[in-house]
């Protein structure tokens, strides 16, 4: 599956047309819900194929799935990492949630609304192995009547990795996480890893000290990422 990064064109336009509405502050689904509108603008006939979608006419069919509270490990978190305390304590809560574009069932993109200057604001779209992965362990969540537990995300923006907890995140608790990318998997159990893997969310647990482990060393040799969103 081919992963759709954010374009700064696009969100030229998501942030004009964001700007020419009512000034009351919208809720995190209203903002969520006129971002997919505006990137259903931006498919055409001739680009349809970059969105994952196989036909244009798949564009009118688009849906929202419910938003995803985000939370963050930093890169000066991994740095500080002690395989002593719980991994649930090296992560950060944000005002960040996510939102899976569906269609017949399946994730195609992911839309980002962060909570900015006392209002929710478009972020960004993109990460289809990640829409994909979420849309499928919320349909699993939903049959078995637990969908308002989880999921939640967990991002290492210094590595550009992405996983999943059905458990709200704590600072007393390890971690149990489910990659949500080929190249979050590959990281976390190479083992298991294959070129030709488009999705990773049924291809292992990962424990999070493990992981933070792995990435630790990495840590000391980088900076944190341009932006930092908390």
């Amino acid at each position: 599956m081919r992963v759709l990064r954010s374009v700064t064109l696009a969100m030229m336009l998501v942030c004009c047309q964001t700007l020419g509405r009512a000034t009351e502050p919208p809720g995190a689904d209203a903002e969520a819900a006129h971002a997919l509108e505006v990137v259903k603008k931006l498919i055409t006939p001739e680009n349809f194929k970059s969105y994952g979608l196989s036909s244009y006419e798949q564009v009118s069919a688009l849906k929202l799935g419910r938003g995803i509270d985000a939370f963050y490990v930093f890169n000066d978190d991994l740095k500080s990492f002690n395989s002593a305390k719980p991994s649930g304590a090296f992560v950060t809560a944000s005002q960040t949630k996510l939102y899976p574009v569906i269609v017949e069932g399946e994730g195609k993109l992911l839309i980002t609304i962060r909570f900015r200057e006392g209002r929710w604001r478009i972020a960004s779209f993109g990460q289809s192995s990640e829409a994909y992965n979420l849309a499928h362990m919320m349909e699993n969540l939903h049959q078995l009547d637990n969908q308002e537990k989880g999921p939640y995300v967990i991002e290492i923006p210094s590595f550009n990795l992405a996983y999943a907890s059905l458990s709200v995140p704590n600072k007393d608790s390890d971690l149990t996480l489910l990659p949500l990318s080929p190249e979050s998997l590959k990281v976390a159990k190479p083992g298991l890893w294959n070129q030709n893997l488009s999705t990773a969310a049924v291809s292992g647990i990962v424990n999070g000290n493990e992981l933070f482990t792995i990435l630790a060393s990495e840590a000391q040799r980088l900076g944190e990422p341009p932006v930092t969103p908390r």
